[in-house]
């Protein structure tokens, strides 16, 4: 069998297939031979090298369909993915609301944390205030006469300072701890929007 038979009874057992495919397939085969002849064979040596037409068309039939089996599932996905742009569209009345209540949840319970930071704070400033305060008081109680009452404020101010000290490092960690909490949140909730 010569070149120009082996094209035609290929093209035959092609003749199904679109066009474009066939004739890309024809000009592969027909440069194949051509390059084995150059290399030295002989036209039916090149094409006893190549194989049976049968086999050949039977090799190109499966690649065509495969590939045409991945455009039909692409197409499949596409259209899948366009169900669900319908779907979300159609549900966003639920789940918009849902993601609304959620974040008025998450905000809330962030303004609670930060409140309670807040207070501890104040807590710690009064403390502080009430140890500063002290010292005038006994100083007006000293001048007045009242030793007793003096002493009384004194102590009442050292406690108070001392408790300042105290609470100033408890608060401290309170705040670095609610700080770790909310940076853990938002990065918890961003990974969440991300995917």
């Amino acid at each position: 069998m010569n070149k120009l038979e082996f094209i035609g009874k290929l093209r035959g057992k092609l003749i199904d297939l679109p066009y474009e495919e066939v004739r890309e397939r024809l000009n592969f085969y027909s440069e194949m031979i051509s390059d084995r002849m150059e290399d030295g064979l002989t036209e039916d040596d090149a094409i006893a090298q190549i194989g049976s037409v049968d086999a050949i068309a039977s090799e190109i039939r499966s690649e065509f369909l495969s590939g045409k089996k991945v455009g039909v599932a692409a197409k499949e996905k596409r259209h899948r993915r366009v169900w669900v742009g319908v779907l979300i569209g159609l549900g966003s009345p639920l789940w918009l609301s849902l993601m609304i209540a959620a974040l008025a949840v998450i905000l809330s319970l962030y303004a609670v944390l930060w409140s309670v930071v807040a207070a501890l704070w104040s807590a710690v400033l009064a403390l502080a205030v009430a140890g500063v305060a002290a010292i005038p008081g006994a100083l007006i109680f000293a001048i007045k006469g009242n030793p007793l009452a003096a002493l009384g404020f004194l102590g009442m101010g050292a406690f108070s300072a001392g408790l300042a000290v105290f609470a100033f490092y408890g608060v401290l960690f309170a705040t670095k701890w609610a700080a770790f909490i909310t940076k853990n949140a938002f990065l918890w909730i961003k990974n969440k929007f991300r995917r």
